[in-house]
């Protein structure tokens, strides 16, 4: 799971300048996932935290150009059977109009506005955690927004046995045919 995060930061390393990255890594199991797919779960709140934090800075006067915000990545293990990753960055927070349509398809806040047509992201990581039998959640505030997600460790079903496509059964047997050839004259008389 580090590694999958590990690979996500560095994968989004353009968008983290000025970002500060905390980790807080807990021991965990290994889990039964995909991990391509909670790479693009990990990639998406990373980058709409830098997004954000980067926004702010922008719009803002008294923001510090060299150092944006901090981004920190906790993972642990709350319960026996499952794990949790939590983002957290100290953003200026989702404003609570919104934060009810994050998770609906085309929706989106990019560049300070409200617009639709844009967002897939969100929405996407959710169906990605459910389809790991997992949870996601968002809480945020004025301080910043934290998304945790929890994955069980046995989160993908074990594959059906493979199914036998080939099988044994004997050949029907046809009546007897008999053919003719149009070109030969013989035939017909």
């Amino acid at each position: 799971m580090h590694r999958g995060i590990e690979d996500t930061l560095r994968l989004v390393s353009y968008l983290l300048h000025g970002i500060t990255i905390e980790r807080d890594y807990g021991e965990l199991p290994v889990i039964s996932c995909h991990p391509s797919q909670l790479a693009q779960v990990w990639t998406n709140i990373v980058a709409n935290a830098a997004d954000a934090m980067t926004e702010a800075a922008r719009t803002s006067a008294t923001s510090d150009p060299v150092h944006i915000g901090t981004i920190t990545v906790r993972t642990s293990v709350p319960t026996e059977g499952w794990i949790t990753v939590a983002i957290s960055d100290n953003g200026p927070g989702i404003p609570p109009a919104i934060l009810p349509h994050v998770f609906e398809p085309r929706f989106t806040t990019k560049s300070g506005q409200v617009r639709f047509g844009l967002g897939i992201g969100l929405p996407l990581c959710r169906s990605i955690v459910a389809a790991h039998h997992g949870t996601m959640r968002i809480e945020t505030g004025s301080t910043g927004t934290t998304v945790t997600v929890d994955l069980p460790i046995n989160g993908l079903p074990e594959p059906a046995p493979p199914r036998d496509t080939l099988t044994s059964q004997p050949t029907p047997t046809l009546p007897e045919t008999t053919s003719h050839n149009p070109a030969d004259p013989q035939e017909f008389l």
